[in-house]
């Protein structure tokens, strides 16, 4: 207050100014109401001293004038704040957004790639290049995968053509990388097991059983074969419902394989759809010498028709 008694009572710009500098210094103190007490302090200063109610008056003016621009500033700040946090908000949003699309992006591009790579393990399979069948599974190739062969109008796996070409390298580098032993073709007529029993390949077989392949799993489908479609197929069969890799491999004559098959727990009274046994089957095709053989096999591991 003692600069208001050193100033010229006649200086009005120099009075307001100290009232200006007194309101800021009370207005910015701790309180429930900086702004109210801050006028007060300099209305009780100018009274005190004595000073004219115009330069009251004009210093209030001053002071409400520099209120207004204060809360009007405190109020931009505010908006500005509040406009950074919605940015932000936004930003993060976008940025979540955007990071999701990515991991899409990626996820859509990894099954691409991975349905690509299948194609081309097939096709190795087909080809019997064990080098290409690798080189696809390093790439991604789903071991198990499918994809559909134009010219015979069905989806395969690589497992299927390794054991439908009997490439035993093929199969055993399959299975080591997780192929299903159970695997079936496309309508579930006939298992690895029971194409490779029906070729009497036994060392396929005995590839599939160690990796955990069902000895006495049935086929589900009806039969679809006919003589025009034997030619891609490799054989002739016709593919019958609930027949196990025993039935085929003891209607087809492969000694080798219906005494490995038994030798590994195989099921010989099991029935397929049409009531037929692996005895059953086999008989049908006596005397032939090998189905003798077949006979005198299951008969003395318990067959009963």
């Amino acid at each position: 207050m003692n600069e208001f008694r050193q100033a010229p009572i006649e200086d009005l710009e120099q009075i307001q100014l100290l009232a200006l500098r007194l309101f800021e210094q009370e207005s910015s103190r701790p309180s429930k109401n900086p702004v109210a007490d801050g006028r007060q302090s300099v209305v009780e200063a100018f009274k005190s001293l004595d000073i004219p109610s115009e330069y009251l008056d004009r210093a209030t003016a001053i002071i409400a004038d520099r209120r207004i621009k204060r809360s009007a500033s405190e109020r931009g700040i505010l908006a500005a704040r509040r406009a950074l946090r919605a940015r932000l908000l936004i930003s993060s949003f976008v940025l979540c957004l955007l990071m999701a699309f990515g991991m899409g992006v990626k996820a859509i591009y990894a099954r691409y790639r991975s349905s690509v790579e299948t194609v081309r393990l097939v096709e190795a399979a087909q080809l019997n290049d064990l080098d290409g069948v690798q080189l696809a599974l390093k790439r991604g190739a789903a071991v198990n995968g499918r994809c559909r062969i134009d010219y015979r109008n069905e989806s395969v796996s690589a497992a299927e053509e390794a054991v439908r070409l009997h490439n035993r390298r093929i199969v055993r580098e399959l299975l080591k990388q997780g192929a299903n032993p159970n695997t079936s073709d496309e309508y579930g007529e006939i298992s690895l097991l029971m194409r490779a029993s029906q070729s009497g390949d036994t060392e396929i077989v005995t590839m599939l059983l160690s990796n955990g392949a069902s000895v006495n799993a049935k086929s589900k489908g009806e039969s679809i074969s006919t003589p025009s479609e034997s030619w891609w197929r490799g054989d002739d069969v016709t593919y019958k419902t609930k027949r196990t890799a025993l039935m085929y491999a003891a209607e087809s004559g492969c000694e080798s394989a219906v005494r490995l098959l038994v030798g590994q727990g195989a099921d010989v009274n099991l029935m397929d759809g049409e009531q037929n046994t692996a005895l059953s089957l086999a008989t049908k095709r006596l005397p032939a010498e090998n189905y003798s053989k077949i006979v005198a096999i299951l008969r003395a591991a318990g067959a009963e028709r």
